[in-house]
């Protein structure tokens, strides 16, 4: 649990790391080869674990001040992190607070990250966030959307091309050797399935363009 303060609103949020997220940055950052689920055992972060989650907490600071820089200008800064809960008086029970949550995959761990935002914070300036959108401000949302596509449009993709499908037994697998013939579902004509993510998403045919192995689109899946 991580209080964020925010200087323009005079007043703080909380932000929430789930576990398995933190402890797999962590396994990143110090040197962890594979991404696996992590053995979360109940115990208090050390000295050097809640450094890295100042700098998570720090990133997470000032993208929030990008994000909220078209509606109005805050200044968040990290403040403290805290186990207990109980340590963290933000509320009283009658106040009514904003929660939102977002979703996280590393490789195969899945985690999220909360945000707690009191309401009484939010109506300071609910001006800004129920008026009009001004002109400069729906060219700032324009050029914002734009820079999402470019981004987007940037994402690299893993493209690979499966030949053929062949299920055998282990015995047969063992005793496989340098000359051993393979029989596959497919033959030498028989279009290709282009793998996109790990998922079958293009239908193609091999070929040779410019002296280099290639292959051509046919049609989606």
């Amino acid at each position: 649990m991580n209080v964020i303060t925010t200087e323009n609103l005079n007043g703080f949020f909380i932000v929430v790391f789930d576990a398995k997220i933190v402890f797999c940055a962590l396994e990143s950052v110090f040197g962890g080869s594979d991404v696996s689920a992590p053995r979360i055992e109940g115990r208090e972060f050390t000295k050097i674990e809640l450094y890295v989650i100042k700098k998570l907490a720090d990133i997470f600071s000032n993208e929030m001040e990008k994000a909220w820089t078209p509606v109005y200008r805050i200044t968040c800064k990290y403040s403290r992190s805290e186990m207990n809960p109980n340590y963290v008086t933000m509320v009283s029970q009658e106040e009514i607070v904003s929660i939102c949550q977002f979703s996280f995959n590393i490789e195969n761990v899945s985690g999220w990250m909360k945000i707690c935002i009191p309401y009484g914070i939010l109506e300071t300036i609910k001006d800004y966030l129920t008026s009009t959108p001004s002109r400069e401000g729906l060219e700032m949302r324009h050029k914002w959307i734009e820079k999402m596509k470019e981004e987007v449009m940037n994402v690299p993709l893993d493209i690979r091309v499966t030949l053929g499908k062949k299920r055998i037994s282990l015995k047969d697998f063992l005793g496989a050797k340098e000359d051993t013939i393979i029989m596959v579902d497919r033959s030498v004509n028989d279009p290709v399935d282009i793998m996109i993510g790990g998922k079958a998403k293009l239908k193609g045919r091999l070929g040779i363009l410019k002296g280099s192995k290639a292959v051509q689109i046919e049609g989606t899946i």
